[in-house]
């Protein structure tokens, strides 16, 4: 197996165009080249008299090649096998991405996942979404934030992320299988769109049920079910109570009330930093321009990110979570709190681009209480 890197003008995607231009860079016949893979591949518009497409691309060939390749072992994906699970019941609290391939991977082990989601089954969801939208009427349980597929799924899908794991072929291809677009495993700013992203998790829902995992919709954690050991042997919900050899919470960061119950408990918290801002939002077409140049029109819609450092502060300003050609929404989940996020369709072909302005803040900031920044956050949403 060997890997080469090349720029090119075009938006490539064909496998016998790539075989082409490997042909001839390396001067073999065509024949020669199979197994093509596209494993990266991203815009470069550093100068925008001269933007091409970079690609590396991996693949087999029937005779010795030296030069311009590099001859490379394919990584393996690590046994996804975990031992002693067989028969073992897992309670999982949240049904965002992080709950789903938990339970994934879990009953994929032969254990017994119960889901407690706090919100609607999609279907309802987009619903009441719907309904806040026209009405201004809340569903503190069923909005942007909480519900089946967590907040991403009323956003761009994005699949960023800054770790280097293997198992993360494990959840493209899931993702993949379930309905998402092949290209996420290679672009180097993938996104799913949230309109293709809905599709994606009814599929994956309806595997987890194939594979015996129970969902229970509109149904609260409420606290932890301990023996006088201080061992955990289950929790309580707003509908019942549940016995289970482990529990994961996958709460997501808005459970403010899950946090309360949990530290009330006395299960040991600790500050953490996080940033906090705003959208800004711009005209697509001034960001491509602006990123691209005169040839903005024959190219993807453009994304941007701004940095800097207030060293006396110790502080970053930052743009996250860009969404190109997309809107901003309300994404509330308590009444009198207002809250945004952006979101992004597929195409990416809205009027506007937006980003979230942050200041990243520091435990500090609140004297390192559990809850400081969480109280911060209510301050300001207020």
């Amino acid at each position: 197996m060997y890997s080469i890197d090349f720029f090119h003008k075009k938006n490539l995607s064909e496998p016998n165009e790539i075989i082409a231009i490997i042909s001839k860079k390396l001067k073999i016949h065509k024949n020669c080249i199979e197994n093509i893979l596209i494993e990266k591949k991203s815009l470069d518009a550093r100068n925008k008299k001269d933007i091409k497409w970079f690609y590396r691309i991996r693949f087999s060939c029937n005779k010795p090649l030296k030069g311009k390749v590099k001859k490379i072992i394919p990584e393996s994906t690590p046994s996804l096998l975990l031992n002693g699970l067989k028969g073992k019941k897992v309670a999982i609290i949240g049904m965002g991405p992080c709950g789903i391939f938990a339970a994934l991977r879990l009953a994929i082990n032969g254990a017994k996942c119960i889901i407690i989601e706090r919100g609607n089954k999609l279907e309802e969801r987009i619903k009441d979404v719907k309904t806040f939208f026209i009405t201004r009427q809340l569903n503190e349980e069923s909005n942007i934030q909480f519900g089946e597929g967590g907040a991403g799924t009323f956003s761009d899908g994005k699949l960023t992320t800054r770790t280097k794991s293997p198992y993360h072929y494990f959840i493209f291809d899931e993702l993949i299988k379930a309905g998402a677009p092949e290209e996420i495993s290679y672009l180097s700013n993938p996104h799913i769109g949230t309109d293709r992203l809905r599709i994606v998790i009814k599929n994956l829902r309806n595997k987890l049920l194939s594979l015996g995992v129970e969902i229970y919709y509109n149904e609260k954690f409420e606290k932890l079910i301990l023996d006088k050991n201080r061992n955990v042997k289950g929790l309580i919900t707003s509908k019942r109570e549940i016995t289970c050899d482990y529990i994961i919470l996958a709460t997501g960061y808005s459970a403010r009330d899950t946090y309360e119950s949990l530290f009330q408990q006395g299960v040991f918290m600790e500050p953490k930093g996080f940033a906090m801002g705003f959208r800004m939002e711009l005209p697509q077409k001034k960001i491509d321009k602006m990123q691209y140049g005169r040839i903005s029109k024959l190219l993807p819609p453009a994304e941007f990110f701004l940095n800097t450092h207030f060293k006396e502060f110790g502080l970053s300003v930052y743009t996250f979570c860009m969404c190109p050609g997309g809107i901003i929404v309300p994404a509330c989940s308590k009444k009198g709190f207002l809250v945004l996020n952006g979101m992004s369709y597929y195409k990416r072909s809205g009027f506007f681009g937006n980003a979230a302005v942050v200041i990243s803040l520091n435990p500090r900031i609140w004297n390192n209480t559990a809850f400081g920044g969480m109280e911060l956050q209510k301050k300001i949403e207020q």
